[in-house]
């Protein structure tokens, strides 16, 4: 960038915007909204200097949200990260990961929405406009955030796969994407099947200081998205019709993003601004709360349970196998989780020891670094390895490892997990259920489990609890004494398992009375405490899933 930054190209805006909302299908559900916002228009680089700062950024500043009124941090931005990185270091990784040059890249803006007093609300939308060190707009970078903590990003290139005309409307948008494949769980009245259009309005001038532009022309960017419902396809076409509009269905809803006002970013017109619109800010998930209420009491939509995000979508921009777009955060694991993630993986370190298993645990989560057990000989011995067999196991999220934890046997784990929930996959179903066979391993003997065997055989009859009776039939046969309890070799950690699972099957418990209490309906099938029962059906009938499930479990990298 320029070192001389001319006074009269500011490197950011405060903007007030009128977001529209409608649904068109179902028909009776017919229902539209619209509400003020406030958000502001930054360049990255300048907010990384903290050029920005208002009043020594105690009325706006960067990097933190206490002690100042308005303010942004990285860490509620692209990537989860626990470093200091910073939002263009992130921004940058999310451009090169995907097969851009980094070098290329000179500034961006950043349309988003601040924190207001230290509260961070959600932010459902936040854009990047990348420009090259030409001064072009490049890349449209979509980050969405859902109500769960989870994030998505979609990457649009300008002049490719581009409408050569954008679709009239209310805004004349410069350029235009269809037939973008749903990837991501926002609404609760939606699945992820059909496609979006994404229409932009890009900014009227780059964050480049050294570009001069009309004094009187603020940029004012829209966004417009329409979401199609999958289209049914006819029995004698192919099923993969790939990204033509062609394979797009009706439209189903829209959504519009337009400022109707933008100002420099100064204390004056900030501080203008939120006298004028006090409690915008703070008013998103509320707002989100109330039109849910409308759609699901009002006009009786059901509720479509939150599914696991996807795993990144690895699509080729260059011919290389790169990550295109996909989940950028999941959820925050949860104790019971973590928990039972310690005692899985401390479980099965030993069994890659006894068995001479390599075991390697890939989460779709690009946060989480594989995990590989080894055998120990194997660990001081790279030659050893091809005397080792490996398995390897994809799951979407951590969920894998309470399932292993609550589910009575290996089999039933693969029954739930894969077959029905398809929340995680093998590479070998065979080593799956010898890591977890019955059999007392090795250095175990019986003195060990005699004393607390009735704790040990209580544990694994609550596993069993919610179970049809199909489930326990000699096809399905399971020990007295699970293979995880039985490591448990002190009184205090067989107790505390024991309470972990009586808190799991406690919380379904809770859960399916609350949705009762509440008179919340569920798209049926869906119901998160009828698992087992879905299992039982796949088990007596053969695969019945959903086909947004299998299509997530079907999209983990297969590289077994």
């Amino acid at each position: 960038m320029s070192a001389s930054k001319p006074s009269t190209c500011p490197q950011g805006y405060v903007l007030q915007n009128q977001v529209t909302h409608a649904r068109f299908l179902p028909v009776e559900a017919t229902h539209s909204f619209t509400y003020p916002t406030v958000s502001m228009l930054l360049s990255v680089r300048a907010l990384e200097e903290h050029s920005l700062d208002l009043v020594y950024g105690c009325l706006f500043g960067y990097g933190r949200v206490w002690g100042t009124i308005t303010g942004l941090r990285p860490r509620g931005y692209l990537q989860p990260s626990h470093s200091r990185r910073t939002i263009l270091d992130k921004l940058l990784h999310v451009l090169s990961s995907r097969g851009y040059d980094r070098g290329l890249f000179e500034d961006a803006w950043m349309m988003t929405m601040p924190s207001f007093f230290g509260f961070e609300g959600i932010n459902p939308l936040t854009v990047y406009f990348c420009y090259k060190r030409s001064a072009e707009l490049w890349v449209v970078v979509l980050e969405v955030h859902n109500t769960f903590g989870e994030s998505h990003v979609y990457l649009l290139e300008i002049g490719k796969d581009e409408e050569t005309t954008p679709t009239k409307g209310s805004v004349l948008f410069d350029h235009e994407w269809k037939a973008i494949p749903r990837m991501f769980h926002v609404s609760p009245f939606n699945d992820r099947s059909g496609h979006y259009t994404v229409s932009i309005k890009s900014p009227s001038h780059p964050p480049c200081s050294s570009i001069s532009h009309p004094k009187n022309s603020p940029p004012r960017p829209c966004v417009r998205i329409h979401f199609h419902a999958a289209l049914e396809p006819a029995p004698d076409t192919d099923q993969d019709q790939g990204h033509s509009l062609e394979s797009c269905g009706p439209l189903k809803l829209t959504a519009l993003l337009r400022p109707t006002s933008s100002s420099p970013l100064t204390t004056p017109n900030l501080l203008r601004t939120l006298c004028s619109m006090p409690f915008t800010l703070l008013l998103s998930m509320p707002r989100i709360l109330y039109q849910a209420y409308i759609l699901h009491y009002r006009k009786r939509l059901d509720v479509f349970i939150r599914p696991e995000p996807y795993p990144v979508n690895r699509t080729s921009v260059s011919g290389d196998d790169i990550p295109l777009e996909g989940g950028m955060k999941w959820q925050d694991e949860g104790l019971l989780e973590v928990y039972a993630k310690k005692r899985v993986c401390s479980y099965l370190g030993r069994r890659a020891d006894e068995t001479s298993i390599t075991i390697t645990l890939v989460s779709a989560n690009p946060s989480i670094l594989p995990v590989v057990l080894a055998p120990s000989f194997q660990k001081n011995n790279s030659e050893a390895c091809g005397l080792c067999r490996h398995i390897t196991i994809h799951f979407l999220s951590s969920r894998f490892y309470t399932i292993c934890l609550m589910s009575p046997s290996a089999k039933h784990a693969l029954l739930l997990g894969n077959k029905s929930e398809h929340l995680f996959m093998t590479s070998s179903a065979e080593l799956f259920e010898e890591l977890f066979s019955s059999h007392l391993v090795r250095g175990l003997t019986v003195s060990h489990i005699q004393p607390l065997s009735r704790l040990l055989r209580l544990s694994q009859h609550v596993r069993t609890q919610p179970l049809p009776p199909v489930l326990t039939s000699p096809g399905l046969s399971f020990s007295a004494v699970h293979p995880i309890d039985a490591h448990l070799t002190s009184s205090y950690s067989r107790c505390v398992n024991l309470a972990v699972i009586c808190a799991n099957l406690a919380l379904e418990y809770l859960e399916m009375r609350l949705y009762q209490v509440v008179r919340a309906r569920i798209v049926r099938g869906n119901e998160p405490w009828l698992k087992w029962e879905r299992a039982r059906r796949v088990f007596v009938e053969g695969r019945i899933s959903t086909t947004e499930d299998s299509a997530a479990c079907d999209s983990i990298p297969r590289t077994m």
